[in-house]
């Protein structure tokens, strides 16, 4: 169907890309096919929700942004997240009926050729090519609940069959950075791994091997929706100045106009590209959230990072675990 449509389809085209609203990884990692698309001359429109509507207003200010409906997901306080999705479901699913809406109202008007959704899963068109991009085809859930497992890859898999395409960031092979949640159960019928995704992929990172002199010890990298992205940088002040050795810290805030001011550690809200990877390159140790759009960055810098996954976040806990594994499995 995908190839089908697409023979009808005169370039350049009208492109809707959209992404998650959940922290900023959805947003940060499509940078990379954002770029391919206007390398290729598309007419792009943006589309997003939150603090990852506002990076994208900074990062690509030459281009259309606009809002769509959010999902805007909270931390249950005491329940675990994929139990507290569950309890959730009906407002989840409410989202993507309104996503799927708002995309049929949106398209009269625009007249799209084809839209991309990181994570959205409703947005998909009868009319378009439609393509998801997720690395998250199951959802794991804690000991006592792992058979929820099967009903959440059923129900995800039933949401990317309404798109022509399924694109997974990772690697196809065992050796992948995704573990289950990409590869335990049968991929959906339009699945198709295009390998790691990161906006530092299109930069020219330096290829000596001579290695980059420290100025930090640790380069705290905070992310992840609040009260727990505020409570991680917290922790990640506190270590730094026990340590008592020089720290730089990237707080996640595109939009934030208040700055922090602490002694002996240079405290941003936002960076660059090229200033984010060079604090980055030029730190010893790197703290940081497990999520998996973060492990890919630093995959890609070629940095090893002590992860703590965010509260209740069995995805994170898992990719900890996973991470861990793959690094040491590098090393022998």
């Amino acid at each position: 169907m995908h190839l089908q449509k697409r023979m009808n389809i005169k370039s350049p085209k009208k492109i809707l890309f959209a992404a998650m609203d959940w922290g900023l990884g959805h947003a940060t990692r499509s940078v990379q096919l954002i770029r391919n698309l206007q390398s290729e001359g598309h007419d792009l429109t943006l589309a997003s929700a939150g603090n990852a509507l506002y990076f994208w207003k900074n990062y690509f200010p030459e281009l259309k942004i606009i809002e769509k409906p959010g999902y805007f997901i909270n931390y249950h306080r005491y329940l675990p997240l994929s139990l507290g999705l569950l309890l959730k479901s009906s407002s989840i699913f409410k989202t993507i009926r309104k996503e799927n809406i708002w995309l049929e109202k949106l398209n009269q008007v625009e007249n799209f050729n084809e839209v991309y959704s990181d994570n959205c899963y409703g947005l998909y068109n009868r009319n378009l090519i439609s393509t998801i991009i997720t690395h998250q085809l199951m959802i794991k859930c804690p000991k006592p609940f792992q058979f929820f497992e099967t009903f959440l890859h059923r129900k995800i898999v039933s949401w990317t069959n309404n798109f022509d395409r399924c694109l997974i960031p990772d690697f196809e092979s065992s050796d992948n950075l995704s573990g289950d949640l990409s590869h335990k159960f049968p991929l959906p019928f339009n699945a198709e791994f295009i390998g790691p995704l990161s906006r530092f992929s299109l930069m020219k990172l330096s290829e000596t091997t001579t290695p980059i002199e420290p100025i930090y010890y640790y380069c705290a990298i905070v992310s992840g929706p609040e009260p727990y992205r505020s409570r991680f940088e917290e922790k990640c002040i506190e270590v730094i100045l026990k340590s008592g050795k020089h720290g730089v810290l990237i707080r996640g805030l595109p939009n934030e106009k208040n700055s922090l001011e602490i002694e002996g550690i240079e405290i941003y809200n936002h960076l660059a590209d090229d200033i984010f990877v060079e604090k980055v390159l030029q730190s010893e140790v790197i703290l940081s959230r497990s999520g998996y759009s973060t492990i890919m960055d630093l995959y890609v810098l070629g940095k090893e990072a002590i992860y703590f996954p965010t509260p209740g976040q069995t995805e994170q806990e898992y990719l900890l675990k996973h991470t861990l594994n793959y690094q040491t499995t590098k090393k022998e």
